[in-house]
């Protein structure tokens, strides 16, 4: 996980790393093979819905806009350069 302010908006970054493979999830060319039949229940979905390759990966990486982070807590003080 990342927390970045530079940007007009702060932003978390999330990414899924495997420490036994020592890289992201999103970067291992058979991810998705290994692990979205494991993450599916009886009825052929994950958490209720039926994915494939994409949405699965976005489950794992993905960016949370912080819109209202200067408004509740004011300007970073420090942007990095």
């Amino acid at each position: 996980m990342e927390f970045n302010v530079n940007g007009d908006v702060p932003v978390f970054n999330v990414r899924t790393y495997s420490s036994h493979y020592k890289i992201y999830s999103n970067e291992h060319e058979n991810h998705t093979e290994f692990y979205l039949e494991s993450e599916r229940d009886y009825s052929g979905t994950v958490s209720g819905e039926s994915l494939t390759e994409a949405p699965f990966h976005e489950q794992d990486n993905f960016v949370i806009e912080l819109t209202d982070f200067v408004a509740r807590f004011g300007e970073p003080n420090a942007r990095l350069q």
